[in-house]
């Protein structure tokens, strides 16, 4: 896949651009629609460049930016704070939103007007669809976090994400049997179902690295919130990072199967124990 892109550094981001960039572009020229994909390209570059200029000014940075076949993805460090993430996946659609309602105010021309409030409410609704990889689900996920804790947050998008593409590839039955062929509804499902195993996986190892990589965060804040946390002492110490949340700060009671607390240890002794590879229970702390 590395052949297919053209590959350089401006300054800490890496620029790949593809070689199959120009394929599209041919492609609407000889259809005569190469305004409405140039409008759609332009569209979808602002939609991501509103991603961007919100995670720069939360201080993160762009690790890469792609420049493909129909539009420009942007990959952002790893986003640990809920309320951040939550910021940053809104602003795309936001910026597609906006730009639908602030249109016909600038006196443009009406045809190229209304081609560009269509696109950008099309790409502003479609995003805020509550499905991964889609800026809703992601919106949706960080949310979750605040609540459940970002593993946790990550299975039930999971689910919520499945049961989405159940209704819309219902939604694509019903209107085939009508004799209306939606075949984008399929790309939909496609594009959410690819990596979703990976996505998983990918969940419980970014939360161990919050975890293990917030000393930074905790000493700048001087104050952080505190969250206790019960478990009994014959369980899994790897189940226990699913419950807990880069936002707090944890102290864990274990107990043993009469519920009397037997030892409180702190985050850091359980992350130590955890990734030291010794224990396996809590009770092979004690």
């Amino acid at each position: 896949m590395e052949k297919t892109y053209v590959s350089f550094r401006l300054k800490e981001t890496k620029i790949k651009i593809s070689l199959l960039f120009v394929i599209p572009w041919g492609f609407f020229f000889l259809f005569g629609m190469l305004r409405e994909f140039s409008i759609a390209f332009a569209s979808i570059a602002v939609h991501e460049l509103a991603h961007m200029f919100c995670a720069l000014g939360y201080g993160r940075k762009i690790v890469m930016v792609r420049v493909l076949p129909i539009g420009i993805n942007a990959s952002v460090e790893d986003i640990y704070s809920a309320s951040e993430g939550i910021a940053i996946y809104l602003a795309g659609p936001l910026s597609s939103i906006v730009l639908w309602f602030i249109l016909p105010v600038l006196n443009l021309n009406e045809d190229i007007t209304q081609i560009i409030r269509h696109i950008n409410l099309m790409l502003g609704v479609f995003n805020l669809m509550p499905m991964l990889p889609l800026d809703g689900g992601n919106v949706l996920r960080y949310a979750l976090a605040l609540r459940f804790g970002h593993i946790k947050a990550a299975v039930i998008i999971d689910r919520i994400s499945h049961i989405c593409t159940i209704v819309i590839f219902s939604i694509y039955i019903m209107l085939l049997i009508y004799g209306i062929n939606y075949i984008w509804l399929v790309i939909i499902i496609l594009y959410v179902y690819a990596g979703r195993k990976k996505r998983r996986m990918e969940a419980s190892f970014l939360n161990i690295k919050r975890l293990l990589s917030r000393k930074e965060r905790i000493l700048r804040k001087g104050i952080y919130p505190i969250r206790t946390v019960a478990v009994i002492e014959n369980e899994s110490m790897a189940d226990m990072v699913k419950n807990l949340d880069y936002d707090q700060y944890h102290l864990i009671y274990i107990m043993n199967e009469d519920l009397d607390i037997v030892k409180t240890v702190s985050e850091k002794d359980y992350l130590k124990a955890l990734t030291g590879k010794r224990a396996v229970t809590f009770k092979d702390m004690l």
